[in-house]
């Protein structure tokens, strides 16, 4: 049986932004900070906000999640707690992932309401050429790795990580007064969260997720979780674990919902937004798949209908309580996962990529795509060059270096030190593996993008918008939803990001 470990959210830490980056004017907390205990929770609040046409927000993503996987589940199973949700929902057809399909910008952009380019997390191991190395003391060359996983963990085999962060790992700022400062997770977010601004308002909020990195979601502030609970996903392996570590959160988000804490301590008040991440699916997509109907495997069936089972236990726990009318619930996915069809599966190895590029690289993520940066960025012609060339081997269909990263989403990586040089959009089925996985995310296919994404209220009459949508509209919604004004929000003042179509505010 697995342990239930509280991570509370980490302690508040300087605001030390990149330096090529200008303050975006993130709001600054106003709520009192003398009631405030080590770990940062503010004294209580009543979550009521009598302007607000919701008085609690849940997010849900169901990792892996398409659209298409929901609509044979509803179909399949139509006496479901998701076809019963989808009763009184705005289902929407057409939703998409960030691009990268990574779990990290996955995580960032629904809770900041902008794409990587905007709030800086592009993968959860990238590069950031501002930033020193880990243990440099800000000498040497400057431009580092930046890990936001499992390596930042004091012990990543344990639920706990090992009860802290390993802050050796922690790549390193010089400031401007000259201090050689570590950069935290919730220090590398550009703008701040949605979780800051509901929690300025005097408000709860809390939020669980696969890494203790993930921690970062507290945002630029350090303070935008009241309550955060991050058991590490490396301590598990297969599905049968993976379910048990996803009832982990499960069991955070019944406490949240019944006024406590993670652990279950009493005291906290319901949240005004929380919400959770589960991993069975993503597990199972990569290891069991779908058939050759393009249905899921009876395994990856069994974690969908895990994750049903346990929202149903979440949705009595609301009635329950008494908050099930005044909550906007969201379910979605942070990513996709490709490719549905495993006969597109097609496994190249890592070095064979590398070899290919031809040029010195300081980092690359490479999943079902490929994120590269150059040690010189004058040498993106020449590597561009090298990989059409050999495109069949690598599986490349598409090579994008400058303006061609700049017109497809991403930032310019000649001015923004964090954006990639070069990026292979991959064949469908390509995987830089040599394992026995069938299916990857990261990826800029239509499976890594096309997700699950649904809003779900009592007073919302069943209708689905087939418009495109992203996930990134998720914290605009939420803030509107509770009564406060999205432009509160960085990242919707930088890109224009407007609340979900739809929603009855």
């Amino acid at each position: 049986m697995l342990a239930l470990h509280l991570l509370l959210a980490q302690p508040a830490a300087a605001r030390v932004l990149p330096r090529d980056i200008v303050d975006p004017g993130a709001p600054a907390l106003t709520y009192p900070l003398t009631g405030m205990s080590p770990v940062g929770n503010p004294p209580f609040y009543s979550p009521e906000n009598v302007n607000a046409a919701y008085q609690h927000a849940v997010y849900l993503s169901i990792d892996g999640m398409h659209q298409s996987d929901l609509e044979w589940y509803v179909s399949t199973f139509p006496q479901s707690t998701m076809a019963s949700l989808l009763q009184n929902a705005i289902e929407y057809t057409n939703a998409r992932c960030p691009s990268p399909s990574d779990s990290a910008p996955g995580t960032v952009s629904p809770a900041t309401g902008c794409s990587p380019r905007t709030h800086g997390v592009y993968y959860d191991d990238a590069y950031d050429g501002s930033l020193y190395p880990p243990g440099s003391n800000c000498t040497g060359p400057i431009g580092t790795q930046t890990g936001w996983d499992e390596t930042l963990d004091l012990n990543n085999t344990v639920l706990n990580g090992g009860g802290g962060f390993n802050e050796s790992m922690f790549p390193l700022q010089l400031t401007a007064s000259g201090y050689c400062a570590a950069v935290k997770p919730w220090d590398f977010l550009r703008v701040n969260t949605m979780f800051e601004v509901i929690r300025e308002q005097g408000l709860v909020t809390a939020y669980t997720d696969k890494h203790p990195a993930y921690s970062m979601l507290n945002g630029p502030s350090g303070l935008g979780l009241t309550d955060g609970f991050f058991p590490e996903i490396n301590a598990v392996s297969g599905q049968q674990e993976t379910e048990g570590y996803d009832d982990l959160h499960w069991s955070a988000l019944t406490n949240w919902t019944m006024g406590n804490y993670a652990n279950g301590t009493s005291g906290l008040g319901v949240p005004s937004v929380y919400g959770a991440n589960f991993q069975s699916v993503s597990v199972s997509q990569k290891a069991y798949g779908y058939n050759s109907e393009l249905v899921p495997t009876a395994n990856l069936t069994q974690a969908f209908r895990q994750v049903d089972t346990r929202l149903g236990q979440l949705v009595d726990t609301m009635k329950s309580v008494g908050t099930f009318d005044s909550t906007l619930l969201i379910i979605y996915a942070k990513h996709g996962q490709s490719p549905i069809n495993s006969t597109l599966v097609r496994k190249i190895p890592h070095p064979t990529l590398l070899n290919v590029i031809g040029v010195p690289t300081v980092q690359d993520a490479s999943d079902d795509a490929s994120y590269i940066w150059l040690q010189d960025k004058n040498d993106a012609a020449q590597a561009k060059a090298n990989i059409l060339a050999n495109a069949t081997a690598v599986g490349a269909a598409e090579v994008w270096i400058g303006a061609d990263i700049v017109a497809n989403g991403f930032g310019n990586p000649w001015f923004d030190s964090r954006t990639p040089d070069v990026i292979i959009k991959t064949e469908p089925g390509v995987i830089f593996t040599t394992g026995k996985k069938i299916a990857e995310h990261g990826g800029l296919n239509a499976d890594d993008h096309d997700v699950v994404l649904f809003v779900s209220n009592p007073v919302i009459s069943a209708s689905k918008c087939d418009e495109v949508v992203y996930t990134r509209q998720i914290a605009p919604t939420f803030i509107k939803a509770l009564g406060f004004d999205p432009l509160l929000l960085a990242g919707v003042r930088a890109e224009g990001t407007l609340p979900l179509p739809g929603v009855p505010f």
